[in-house]
């Protein structure tokens, strides 16, 4: 609820680009509010499935942080969900392959599930200054 309450505030050029990047596809996405890896990690896709008339990626999200850091983090998620869904990418196993490729550090090295994306974390770094210029203007 407090996301759809902040939805006019999430729309920075980054963050409708990712929307717009996501309806191009015939990707589904679902963000939930939840922990992951209890608590270790802020934000998961827990789930990639699907065929080829539709996928579906689901998102979950630690809602106890601040509204924009919040929005940023979403951000982040939903910029995975659009790495996942620009391939032929339909199940876990296919996303783990995915990240192995484009991924960062221990991942793309085979040492960990745990998969991250230097894009990914541009994305979220790029949501947060457009909400502080837009709160400072």
């Amino acid at each position: 609820r407090r996301v759809t309450d902040k939805t006019r505030d999430a729309f920075t050029t980054t963050f409708r680009s990712l929307i717009d990047a996501i309806h191009a596809t015939n990707g589904i996405v679902t963000v939930q509010m939840g922990m992951c890896a209890s608590g270790r990690f802020r934000s998961c896709v827990t789930d990639v499935s699907g065929n080829e008339r539709v996928r579906t990626v689901r998102i979950k999200v630690d809602p106890r942080t601040t509204d924009n850091r919040l929005i940023a983090t979403i951000a982040h998620e939903l910029h995975h969900a659009t790495e996942i869904l620009a391939e032929d990418v339909r199940d876990a196993n296919g996303a783990l392959a995915l990240y192995r490729r484009i991924g960062s550090s221990d991942c793309k090295k085979g040492l960990t599930d745990a998969c991250e994306t230097d894009a990914a974390l541009a994305a979220e770094a790029r949501v947060l200054e457009e909400l502080y210029v837009r709160a400072h203007q």
